[in-house]
């Protein structure tokens, strides 16, 4: 089907029908919107071949007639897109970040960036001259999904944004014991 319409003056006094055509129209598969100045709104139902079977003045509905109308002869809603994570999880970043000048006006990036960093896996600090801290973050495939300028953000936040994208800290060394632990004794004496 075609909706086919003034894109201003006479659409603009319609107020449900530009409605449904500058806004609701984009929810439905095969329902293009045809723009011709001075044109009034109607929409125009095809065939399989493309060659009109039907044709209807817009003017007179509001936008749920305009819905009713194209629904009853056969068009469909578009389905919705499947659902994205919110948040991307990554398997790898990189923090790239000037070793200097703007890293140290930023003390808790800083000391994010110099100190903290290293208690997480898969995350790389990368010093380039000149550079703003942001990180970087990574898919499998070693392609960027996402990146963050780090330099309005506390270490704590800093720390928060890492591990919200997947990034998980090292596992801790295995305490050492105070006193060494013996697997076997010999007992040496005069007899």
């Amino acid at each position: 089907a075609k909706i086919k319409s003034c894109p201003g003056c006479k659409l603009n006094r319609l107020h449900e029908v530009r409605r449904f055509v500058k806004e609701i129209s984009n929810d439905y598969e095969n329902l293009e919107v045809q723009f011709i100045h001075g044109h009034v709104p109607e929409v125009v139902f095809l065939n399989a071949d493309g060659k009109e079977i039907e044709r209807h003045d817009l003017s007179p509905l509001n936008a749920e007639q305009c819905v009713e109308l194209v629904e009853s002869r056969g068009i469909k809603k578009r389905a919705p897109p499947p659902p994205e994570s919110a948040v991307p999880v990554a398997v790898k970043a990189k923090i790239k970040s000037c070793p200097g000048c703007k890293l140290n006006r930023l003390h808790e990036v800083r000391r994010f960036v110099k100190e903290i960093s290293n208690d997480y896996e898969n995350l790389e600090v990368q010093f380039i001259h000149g550079h703003v801290p942001e990180v970087v973050f990574l898919n499998a495939d070693g392609k960027e999904i996402e990146r963050h300028d780090l330099s309005p953000l506390n270490a704590e936040q800093c720390v928060e944004l890492v591990e919200s994208r997947g990034i998980k800290k090292r596992a801790p060394p295995p305490p050492e014991s105070a006193v060494p632990v013996a697997v076997k004794a010999k007992i040496k004496s005069c007899p």
